[in-house]
């Protein structure tokens, strides 16, 4: 046991850069502990989302969970006071890097993309030796099938389904999502199927 815990508190050794697609507690609720503990590593995000991670502007989730706490009563207020009282609990983390509104190459292989919609500057990556897109909350695999991640949280809902057709012309063929895991998108066929059901909807 204290072997197993040693390893846990052990410095990352080897990781040089973490980049982080966005603002949201699931995202960076420990990313200030691992800087600490791993002073050399470089913290890179969006410059739209740089502020709410470090802590200069409030967190758009704190503002959202705020006000839909309004809408409640009972039990369910409780539960949201409570909710909102966890996030303000996050603590903010210096951002080293930033990348503008537009795809930037991080190394030969690598790509980040502006995925923007979940929240105002979510980003991606896109390893082109693989065709991967590592989506971050700009994609989610629910039920075996491609979905928005967590509709309810998506604060711009038009520029998340600009987003989906923008992923849609990079035709990946794995799609890795934080909220359900990979998704193998072979012949785009996963994506297309993504695409007509938003149609439907």
């Amino acid at each position: 046991m204290r072997k197993h815990w040693a390893a846990m508190a052990a410095p990352l050794m080897g990781v040089t850069h973490i980049i982080v697609s966005h603002q949201d507690h699931d995202h960076v609720g420990s990313l200030a502990a691992i800087k600490r503990r791993n002073k050399g590593i470089t913290v890179i995000s969006s410059e739209i989302e740089a502020p709410y991670i470090s802590g200069k502007k409030e967190s758009l989730r704190i503002v959202q969970a705020r006000e839909y706490n309004k809408t409640l009563s009972g039990e369910a207020l409780q539960w949201g006071e409570e909710f909102l009282g966890y996030l303000q609990t996050i603590e903010p983390c210096a951002i080293d890097k930033t990348v503008p509104a537009q795809p930037e190459d991080f190394n030969d292989d690598i790509t980040i993309l502006p995925t923007f919609g979940h929240t105002p500057g979510h980003i991606s990556l896109f390893v082109h030796s693989s065709r991967s897109f590592i989506a971050g909350d700009s994609l989610a695999v629910e039920h075996g099938e491609l979905s928005i991640a967590n509709p309810q949280f998506t604060l711009d809902m038009d520029r998340c389904v600009q987003t989906i057709h923008e992923i849609w012309e990079l035709k990946p063929t794995s799609i890795f999502c934080y909220h359900g895991g990979m998704m193998d998108n072979s012949d785009n066929a996963a994506m297309d199927d993504l695409l007509s059901r938003l149609q439907r909807q």
